[in-house]
Protein backbone atom coordinates (compact mmCIF):
# COMPACT_ATOMS: atom_id res chain seq x y z
CA UNK A 1 0.00 0.00 0.00
CA UNK A 2 1.21 3.57 -1.11
CA UNK A 3 0.20 6.40 0.65
CA UNK A 4 1.03 9.86 0.23
CA UNK A 5 0.62 13.48 2.19
CA UNK A 6 1.68 16.84 1.39
CA UNK A 7 2.49 19.17 4.17
CA UNK A 8 2.87 22.85 4.49
CA UNK A 9 6.05 23.46 6.64
CA UNK A 10 5.77 25.51 9.82
CA UNK A 11 7.44 28.94 9.49
CA UNK A 12 11.16 28.54 10.29
CA UNK A 13 13.59 30.75 11.82
CA UNK A 14 16.62 31.98 8.68
CA UNK A 15 19.34 34.22 9.99
CA UNK A 16 20.75 36.89 7.56
CA UNK A 17 22.85 38.43 8.72
CA UNK A 18 21.84 40.12 11.60
CA UNK A 19 18.12 40.14 10.22
CA UNK A 20 15.72 36.98 11.04
CA UNK A 21 13.54 36.39 8.55
CA UNK A 22 10.73 33.37 8.75
CA UNK A 23 10.65 30.97 6.09
CA UNK A 24 8.31 28.14 4.36
CA UNK A 25 8.83 25.36 2.44
CA UNK A 26 6.25 22.64 0.69
CA UNK A 27 7.49 18.79 0.73
CA UNK A 28 5.81 15.93 -0.32
CA UNK A 29 7.18 12.52 0.94
CA UNK A 30 5.88 9.08 0.25
CA UNK A 31 5.72 5.92 2.51
CA UNK A 32 6.11 2.02 1.40
CA UNK A 33 3.95 -0.33 3.53
CA UNK A 34 3.78 -4.11 2.95
CA UNK A 35 3.69 -7.74 4.71
CA UNK A 36 6.92 -8.78 2.01
CA UNK A 37 10.50 -7.64 3.46
CA UNK A 38 11.60 -4.31 1.83
CA UNK A 39 14.87 -2.85 2.06
CA UNK A 40 14.75 0.97 1.67
CA UNK A 41 17.94 2.57 0.73
CA UNK A 42 18.73 6.23 0.71
CA UNK A 43 21.36 8.57 0.28
CA UNK A 44 24.84 6.76 -0.13
CA UNK A 45 24.29 3.56 0.27
CA UNK A 46 23.15 2.72 4.33
CA UNK A 47 19.65 1.96 4.88
CA UNK A 48 17.68 4.75 6.34
CA UNK A 49 14.51 4.62 8.54
CA UNK A 50 11.78 5.93 5.57
CA UNK A 51 9.56 8.13 7.05
CA UNK A 52 6.60 10.29 4.64
CA UNK A 53 8.22 13.63 5.61
CA UNK A 54 10.80 15.86 6.89
CA UNK A 55 10.50 18.99 8.06
CA UNK A 56 13.27 21.73 8.74
CA UNK A 57 14.08 23.98 11.07
CA UNK A 58 17.18 26.66 10.33
CA UNK A 59 19.29 28.81 11.99
CA UNK A 60 22.25 29.02 9.25
CA UNK A 61 24.75 31.80 9.62
CA UNK A 62 24.71 32.23 6.18
CA UNK A 63 22.79 30.75 3.02
CA UNK A 64 25.38 27.64 1.05
CA UNK A 65 26.59 28.79 -1.76
CA UNK A 66 25.68 26.63 -4.79
CA UNK A 67 27.72 27.76 -7.36
CA UNK A 68 27.54 26.17 -11.24
CA UNK A 69 30.43 24.17 -12.26
CA UNK A 70 31.81 22.04 -14.78
CA UNK A 71 32.97 18.84 -12.65
CA UNK A 72 32.10 15.68 -13.87
CA UNK A 73 29.13 14.26 -11.99
CA UNK A 74 29.35 10.70 -9.84
CA UNK A 75 29.11 7.84 -11.82
CA UNK A 76 26.57 5.91 -12.15
CA UNK A 77 26.85 3.01 -9.22
CA UNK A 78 29.30 5.34 -7.46
CA UNK A 79 29.56 5.96 -4.13
CA UNK A 80 29.76 4.36 -0.41
CA UNK A 81 29.26 1.31 -2.01
CA UNK A 82 31.92 -0.84 -1.72
CA UNK A 83 32.34 -0.68 2.61
CA UNK A 84 32.73 -3.88 3.90
CA UNK A 85 32.50 -4.40 7.54
CA UNK A 86 32.72 -8.44 9.30
CA UNK A 87 32.68 -8.20 12.83
CA UNK A 88 32.63 -11.72 14.52
CA UNK A 89 31.53 -11.96 18.18
CA UNK A 90 32.30 -15.12 20.65
CA UNK A 91 30.62 -15.08 23.69
CA UNK A 92 31.03 -16.88 27.04
CA UNK A 93 28.74 -16.64 30.00
CA UNK A 94 28.81 -18.56 33.08
CA UNK A 95 26.06 -17.65 35.39
CA UNK A 96 23.38 -19.26 38.64
CA UNK A 97 20.17 -18.47 39.55
CA UNK A 98 19.10 -19.14 42.87
CA UNK A 99 16.10 -18.81 45.60
CA UNK A 100 16.52 -19.65 48.98
CA UNK A 101 12.94 -19.87 50.86
CA UNK A 102 14.03 -18.66 54.62
CA UNK A 103 10.20 -18.77 55.80
CA UNK A 104 6.97 -19.93 53.63
CA UNK A 105 6.63 -16.16 53.55
CA UNK A 106 9.93 -14.80 53.08
CA UNK A 107 12.79 -15.51 50.16
CA UNK A 108 15.69 -14.29 48.85
CA UNK A 109 16.92 -14.27 45.09
CA UNK A 110 20.29 -14.29 44.30
CA UNK A 111 21.86 -14.36 41.10
CA UNK A 112 25.36 -14.06 39.61
CA UNK A 113 26.75 -13.98 35.81
CA UNK A 114 30.39 -13.96 34.63
CA UNK A 115 30.28 -13.03 30.57
CA UNK A 116 33.57 -13.03 28.53
CA UNK A 117 33.55 -11.78 24.91
CA UNK A 118 35.63 -11.60 22.04
CA UNK A 119 35.27 -9.23 18.88
CA UNK A 120 37.20 -9.22 15.98
CA UNK A 121 36.56 -6.85 13.37
CA UNK A 122 37.96 -6.50 8.97
CA UNK A 123 37.35 -3.96 6.94
CA UNK A 124 37.38 -3.57 3.35
CA UNK A 125 36.80 0.25 2.68
CA UNK A 126 36.43 1.67 -0.88
CA UNK A 127 34.85 5.32 -2.33
CA UNK A 128 34.24 5.32 -5.92
CA UNK A 129 33.36 7.13 -8.60
CA UNK A 130 33.34 10.62 -6.63
CA UNK A 131 35.02 12.91 -9.00
CA UNK A 132 34.46 16.59 -7.01
CA UNK A 133 35.40 15.09 -4.15
CA UNK A 134 38.55 13.97 -5.55
CA UNK A 135 39.30 17.06 -7.32
CA UNK A 136 38.61 18.94 -4.24
CA UNK A 137 41.07 16.55 -2.81
CA UNK A 138 43.39 16.74 -5.08
CA UNK A 139 46.58 19.06 -3.86
CA UNK A 140 47.03 20.86 -7.45
CA UNK A 141 43.39 20.81 -8.24
CA UNK A 142 42.99 23.82 -11.06
CA UNK A 143 42.09 27.16 -9.91
CA UNK A 144 37.97 26.61 -10.25
CA UNK A 145 38.61 23.48 -7.56
CA UNK A 146 40.94 25.85 -5.64
CA UNK A 147 38.45 28.54 -5.70
CA UNK A 148 35.48 25.81 -4.34
CA UNK A 149 37.33 24.34 -1.75
CA UNK A 150 35.46 25.95 1.05
CA UNK A 151 32.38 23.48 -0.16
CA UNK A 152 34.91 20.26 1.23
CA UNK A 153 32.63 19.44 3.80
CA UNK A 154 29.52 19.26 1.66
CA UNK A 155 30.98 17.45 -1.28
CA UNK A 156 33.07 15.01 0.58
CA UNK A 157 31.92 14.51 3.62
CA UNK A 158 33.06 11.78 6.22
CA UNK A 159 31.14 9.41 4.67
CA UNK A 160 32.13 9.72 1.11
CA UNK A 161 36.06 10.28 1.93
CA UNK A 162 38.43 8.63 -0.18
CA UNK A 163 41.01 9.60 2.38
CA UNK A 164 39.26 6.59 4.68
CA UNK A 165 39.73 4.26 1.94
CA UNK A 166 41.79 0.74 2.93
CA UNK A 167 42.10 -2.21 4.81
CA UNK A 168 41.47 -2.34 8.12
CA UNK A 169 41.55 -5.17 11.35
CA UNK A 170 40.73 -4.59 15.22
CA UNK A 171 40.43 -7.34 18.06
CA UNK A 172 39.05 -6.25 21.42
CA UNK A 173 38.54 -8.79 24.60
CA UNK A 174 36.52 -7.94 27.59
CA UNK A 175 34.81 -9.17 30.69
CA UNK A 176 32.82 -8.87 33.26
CA UNK A 177 30.59 -9.63 36.33
CA UNK A 178 26.82 -9.21 36.82
CA UNK A 179 24.03 -10.25 39.51
CA UNK A 180 21.08 -9.26 41.19
CA UNK A 181 20.16 -9.64 45.04
CA UNK A 182 16.35 -9.31 45.96
CA UNK A 183 14.58 -10.07 49.13
CA UNK A 184 10.83 -10.34 48.87
CA UNK A 185 8.15 -10.79 51.42
CA UNK A 186 4.70 -12.13 50.95
CA UNK A 187 2.37 -9.98 53.16
CA UNK A 188 -0.86 -12.11 52.45
CA UNK A 189 -1.74 -14.72 49.48
CA UNK A 190 -2.85 -11.42 47.70
CA UNK A 191 0.05 -8.97 47.73
CA UNK A 192 4.04 -9.13 47.86
CA UNK A 193 6.34 -6.40 48.66
CA UNK A 194 9.98 -6.71 47.74
CA UNK A 195 13.24 -4.73 46.84
CA UNK A 196 16.27 -5.81 44.83
CA UNK A 197 19.75 -4.20 44.11
CA UNK A 198 21.33 -5.45 40.25
CA UNK A 199 24.29 -5.10 37.44
CA UNK A 200 23.65 -5.03 34.24
CA UNK A 201 26.17 -5.47 31.79
CA UNK A 202 26.58 -4.99 27.97
CA UNK A 203 29.61 -5.21 25.93
CA UNK A 204 31.21 -2.73 23.78
CA UNK A 205 31.46 -2.79 19.80
CA UNK A 206 31.86 -1.46 16.60
CA UNK A 207 30.04 1.35 14.39
CA UNK A 208 30.61 -0.22 10.94
CA UNK A 209 30.53 3.19 9.31
CA UNK A 210 33.19 5.10 8.18
CA UNK A 211 31.98 8.89 9.02
CA UNK A 212 32.88 7.61 12.71
CA UNK A 213 36.95 7.75 11.71
CA UNK A 214 38.76 10.49 13.89
CA UNK A 215 40.52 12.00 10.93
CA UNK A 216 39.31 15.01 9.10
CA UNK A 217 39.30 16.06 5.37
CA UNK A 218 41.37 18.43 4.71
CA UNK A 219 39.60 21.94 4.99
CA UNK A 220 40.18 24.86 3.20
CA UNK A 221 39.21 28.55 3.05
CA UNK A 222 37.17 30.68 0.34
CA UNK A 223 40.05 31.45 -1.02
CA UNK A 224 41.68 27.84 -1.60
CA UNK A 225 43.95 28.22 1.25
CA UNK A 226 44.70 25.21 4.00
CA UNK A 227 42.86 25.70 7.31
CA UNK A 228 43.63 22.43 8.46
CA UNK A 229 45.25 19.53 6.97
CA UNK A 230 43.48 16.18 6.69
CA UNK A 231 44.36 12.66 8.13
CA UNK A 232 46.42 14.33 10.95
CA UNK A 233 46.45 10.80 12.17
CA UNK A 234 46.45 7.23 11.09
CA UNK A 235 42.40 5.53 11.06
CA UNK A 236 42.11 3.17 12.97
CA UNK A 237 39.00 1.14 13.65
CA UNK A 238 39.36 2.43 17.35
CA UNK A 239 37.74 5.70 16.04
CA UNK A 240 34.46 3.39 15.24
CA UNK A 241 34.39 1.86 19.02
CA UNK A 242 31.78 2.17 21.59
CA UNK A 243 32.81 0.55 25.26
CA UNK A 244 31.00 -1.15 27.64
CA UNK A 245 27.75 -0.24 29.69
CA UNK A 246 27.24 -1.10 33.11
CA UNK A 247 24.00 -0.63 34.93
CA UNK A 248 23.57 -0.97 38.93
CA UNK A 249 20.13 -0.23 39.80
CA UNK A 250 18.16 0.20 42.90
CA UNK A 251 14.30 -1.32 42.86
CA UNK A 252 10.79 -1.29 45.55
CA UNK A 253 8.18 -2.60 44.19
CA UNK A 254 4.92 -4.43 45.34
CA UNK A 255 2.42 -7.05 43.45
CA UNK A 256 -1.30 -7.35 44.14
CA UNK A 257 -3.80 -9.42 43.21
CA UNK A 258 -7.62 -8.75 43.55
CA UNK A 259 -11.35 -10.31 43.17
CA UNK A 260 -10.19 -13.80 43.08
CA UNK A 261 -7.22 -12.88 40.63
CA UNK A 262 -9.27 -11.37 38.23
CA UNK A 263 -7.45 -8.30 38.59
CA UNK A 264 -4.12 -7.07 39.58
CA UNK A 265 -1.91 -4.50 40.41
CA UNK A 266 1.33 -4.09 40.41
CA UNK A 267 4.33 -1.03 41.22
CA UNK A 268 7.91 -0.31 40.87
CA UNK A 269 10.35 2.53 41.56
CA UNK A 270 13.75 2.42 40.44
CA UNK A 271 16.72 4.18 40.62
CA UNK A 272 19.69 3.23 38.05
CA UNK A 273 23.28 4.61 37.57
CA UNK A 274 24.22 4.09 33.68
CA UNK A 275 27.74 4.19 32.90
CA UNK A 276 28.69 4.13 29.61
CA UNK A 277 24.78 3.86 28.01
CA UNK A 278 24.87 2.74 24.84
CA UNK A 279 22.45 5.41 23.13
CA UNK A 280 21.55 5.02 19.48
CA UNK A 281 21.43 8.16 17.78
CA UNK A 282 21.46 9.81 14.40
CA UNK A 283 24.13 12.49 13.35
CA UNK A 284 22.70 13.41 9.72
CA UNK A 285 24.42 10.72 8.26
CA UNK A 286 24.68 7.33 10.12
CA UNK A 287 22.62 6.03 13.30
CA UNK A 288 25.98 5.50 15.70
CA UNK A 289 26.00 4.10 19.40
CA UNK A 290 27.30 6.55 21.76
CA UNK A 291 28.30 6.47 25.52
CA UNK A 292 27.31 8.57 28.27
CA UNK A 293 26.88 8.48 31.88
CA UNK A 294 23.21 8.03 32.87
CA UNK A 295 20.97 8.41 35.55
CA UNK A 296 17.64 7.56 35.29
CA UNK A 297 14.70 7.22 37.86
CA UNK A 298 11.26 7.20 37.94
CA UNK A 299 7.89 5.11 38.99
CA UNK A 300 5.45 2.23 37.00
CA UNK A 301 2.41 1.14 37.47
CA UNK A 302 0.48 -1.37 35.60
CA UNK A 303 -3.13 -2.94 36.10
CA UNK A 304 -4.55 -5.86 34.16
CA UNK A 305 -7.91 -6.69 34.54
CA UNK A 306 -10.52 -9.98 33.29
CA UNK A 307 -13.67 -9.18 33.85
CA UNK A 308 -15.01 -12.64 32.13
CA UNK A 309 -13.72 -14.96 29.60
CA UNK A 310 -14.11 -12.59 26.99
CA UNK A 311 -12.36 -9.55 27.79
CA UNK A 312 -8.95 -8.50 28.61
CA UNK A 313 -8.36 -5.11 29.72
CA UNK A 314 -4.29 -3.85 30.66
CA UNK A 315 -2.68 -0.58 31.35
CA UNK A 316 0.19 1.18 32.60
CA UNK A 317 1.51 4.65 33.89
CA UNK A 318 5.14 5.73 33.70
CA UNK A 319 7.30 8.66 35.53
CA UNK A 320 10.47 8.81 34.07
CA UNK A 321 13.93 10.96 35.08
CA UNK A 322 16.63 10.38 33.00
CA UNK A 323 19.34 12.94 32.40
CA UNK A 324 22.78 12.63 30.84
CA UNK A 325 25.81 13.40 33.01
CA UNK A 326 28.17 14.62 30.97
CA UNK A 327 28.10 16.03 27.15
CA UNK A 328 28.96 14.39 24.51
CA UNK A 329 29.92 15.77 21.21
CA UNK A 330 28.83 13.92 18.13
CA UNK A 331 30.41 15.76 15.39
CA UNK A 332 27.24 17.69 14.29
CA UNK A 333 26.20 19.04 17.71
CA UNK A 334 26.64 18.45 21.25
CA UNK A 335 24.23 16.72 23.64
CA UNK A 336 24.37 18.38 26.53
CA UNK A 337 24.35 17.09 30.26
CA UNK A 338 21.70 17.98 33.00
CA UNK A 339 18.59 17.55 30.23
CA UNK A 340 15.88 15.00 30.12
CA UNK A 341 17.15 12.51 27.17
CA UNK A 342 15.88 13.55 23.67
CA UNK A 343 12.48 11.33 22.87
CA UNK A 344 11.77 10.02 26.68
CA UNK A 345 8.58 12.30 28.19
CA UNK A 346 8.56 12.32 31.97
CA UNK A 347 4.92 11.10 31.73
CA UNK A 348 3.52 7.93 29.67
CA UNK A 349 0.32 6.19 29.93
CA UNK A 350 -0.93 2.75 27.91
CA UNK A 351 -4.48 1.19 27.59
CA UNK A 352 -5.51 -2.08 25.64
CA UNK A 353 -7.90 -4.23 25.44
CA UNK A 354 -9.32 -7.06 23.91
CA UNK A 355 -12.36 -8.99 23.29
CA UNK A 356 -12.49 -12.55 21.83
CA UNK A 357 -15.50 -14.93 20.90
CA UNK A 358 -15.25 -18.43 19.96
CA UNK A 359 -16.58 -19.11 15.83
CA UNK A 360 -17.04 -22.69 15.51
CA UNK A 361 -15.24 -25.39 17.40
CA UNK A 362 -12.04 -24.63 17.21
CA UNK A 363 -11.44 -20.65 16.21
CA UNK A 364 -12.29 -17.32 17.31
CA UNK A 365 -12.79 -13.46 15.98
CA UNK A 366 -11.24 -11.25 17.92
CA UNK A 367 -10.99 -7.29 18.15
CA UNK A 368 -7.93 -4.86 19.51
CA UNK A 369 -7.39 -1.69 20.22
CA UNK A 370 -4.47 0.07 22.20
CA UNK A 371 -3.34 3.41 23.15
CA UNK A 372 -0.72 5.24 24.32
CA UNK A 373 -0.45 8.77 25.54
CA UNK A 374 2.85 10.96 25.90
CA UNK A 375 3.72 14.13 27.87
CA UNK A 376 5.19 17.05 26.21
CA UNK A 377 9.45 16.00 25.71
CA UNK A 378 11.91 17.52 23.16
CA UNK A 379 12.95 14.75 20.22
CA UNK A 380 16.13 15.79 20.86
CA UNK A 381 18.78 16.56 24.08
CA UNK A 382 20.99 18.70 21.30
CA UNK A 383 21.79 22.16 22.79
CA UNK A 384 19.87 25.01 20.68
CA UNK A 385 20.73 28.52 20.77
CA UNK A 386 17.74 31.07 20.82
CA UNK A 387 18.69 33.63 23.09
CA UNK A 388 19.57 35.75 20.23
CA UNK A 389 15.65 35.00 18.86
CA UNK A 390 12.63 36.64 19.12
CA UNK A 391 9.94 34.99 21.05
CA UNK A 392 8.12 33.95 18.06
CA UNK A 393 11.25 32.77 16.78
CA UNK A 394 12.30 30.36 19.52
CA UNK A 395 8.49 29.13 19.07
CA UNK A 396 8.94 28.12 15.58
CA UNK A 397 12.12 26.27 16.44
CA UNK A 398 10.36 24.88 19.16
CA UNK A 399 7.25 23.48 17.26
CA UNK A 400 9.72 21.26 15.18
CA UNK A 401 12.00 19.67 18.01
CA UNK A 402 9.08 19.37 20.96
CA UNK A 403 6.47 17.33 21.08
CA UNK A 404 3.31 18.77 22.52
CA UNK A 405 1.40 15.79 24.53
CA UNK A 406 -0.34 13.23 22.36
CA UNK A 407 -2.22 10.13 22.15
CA UNK A 408 -1.81 7.63 19.37
CA UNK A 409 -4.39 4.72 18.96
CA UNK A 410 -3.80 1.23 16.83
CA UNK A 411 -6.70 -1.39 16.07
CA UNK A 412 -7.05 -4.68 14.95
CA UNK A 413 -9.81 -6.90 13.81
CA UNK A 414 -9.19 -10.93 12.84
CA UNK A 415 -9.79 -14.51 12.97
CA UNK A 416 -7.41 -17.30 14.36
CA UNK A 417 -7.72 -20.57 15.38
CA UNK A 418 -7.76 -21.34 19.59
CA UNK A 419 -3.77 -22.66 19.15
CA UNK A 420 -2.83 -19.61 17.23
CA UNK A 421 -1.58 -21.50 14.27
CA UNK A 422 -2.84 -19.01 11.71
CA UNK A 423 -4.22 -15.29 12.08
CA UNK A 424 -5.52 -13.09 9.78
CA UNK A 425 -6.50 -9.56 10.67
CA UNK A 426 -7.20 -5.97 9.57
CA UNK A 427 -4.97 -3.47 11.20
CA UNK A 428 -5.06 0.13 11.63
CA UNK A 429 -2.61 1.90 13.03
CA UNK A 430 -2.18 5.66 13.92
CA UNK A 431 -5.91 5.63 13.86
CA UNK A 432 -6.55 9.40 14.50
CA UNK A 433 -3.38 10.49 11.89
CA UNK A 434 -1.79 11.97 14.96
CA UNK A 435 1.12 14.22 13.58
CA UNK A 436 4.23 14.53 15.61
CA UNK A 437 8.00 14.03 15.00
CA UNK A 438 9.84 11.03 16.49
CA UNK A 439 13.83 12.28 15.66
CA UNK A 440 15.35 15.37 15.04
CA UNK A 441 19.04 15.79 14.10
CA UNK A 442 21.81 18.32 13.27
CA UNK A 443 22.38 18.57 9.33
CA UNK A 444 25.51 17.89 8.61
CA UNK A 445 27.92 21.13 7.25
CA UNK A 446 25.16 23.55 7.40
CA UNK A 447 25.48 24.66 11.56
CA UNK A 448 22.54 25.89 13.11
CA UNK A 449 19.88 23.74 10.68
CA UNK A 450 18.41 21.43 12.56
CA UNK A 451 16.43 18.37 10.82
CA UNK A 452 13.29 16.23 11.65
CA UNK A 453 11.92 12.98 10.59
CA UNK A 454 7.93 13.00 10.80
CA UNK A 455 6.18 9.94 12.15
CA UNK A 456 4.32 7.71 9.84
CA UNK A 457 1.01 8.56 8.76
CA UNK A 458 -2.39 6.12 9.09
CA UNK A 459 -2.15 3.34 7.55
CA UNK A 460 -3.98 0.38 6.87
CA UNK A 461 -3.55 -3.27 5.98
CA UNK A 462 -4.16 -6.67 6.02
CA UNK A 463 -1.76 -9.25 8.41
CA UNK A 464 -1.62 -13.08 7.76
CA UNK A 465 0.77 -14.90 10.23
CA UNK A 466 1.27 -18.71 10.18
CA UNK A 467 3.36 -20.42 13.03
CA UNK A 468 5.42 -23.60 11.86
Amino acid sequence: MRMRRTEKIPPAVQAVGNALQPANAMFTGTQLTGSLPVDITAGTGNPYIVFDEMIFASMPDRPLPVPTTNFTGSQTGGGQNADRFDLETRSLALFTHNIFALTPDDEITAGLRYTREEKKVDADLNVTGVPICDALLAPDGDQLAQSLRVLLPVACNPILNPEFNGVYHDTDTSEAFSGTLRYAKHLSDDLMVYAGIARGYKSGSYNLQRSGFATSVTSYDAAGNVQQAGNTKPAHLRDLAFDEETNDNIELGFKSSWMDGTLTLNGTSFYQEIDGYQESVFNGVNYIVIGSDVISQGVELDVRALPNENWAISGGMVYLSAERQNAVDIGTTVLPADVQLGNAPEYVVSAQATYHEPVGANSEWFAHLNMRWNDKAAITSAAVDTSTLSAEQARAINDVLVNDSFATFNGRLGMRDLSETWTMSLLVNNILDEKYNVLAFAVPSQPGQFAVFSAPPRTIGLELAMKF
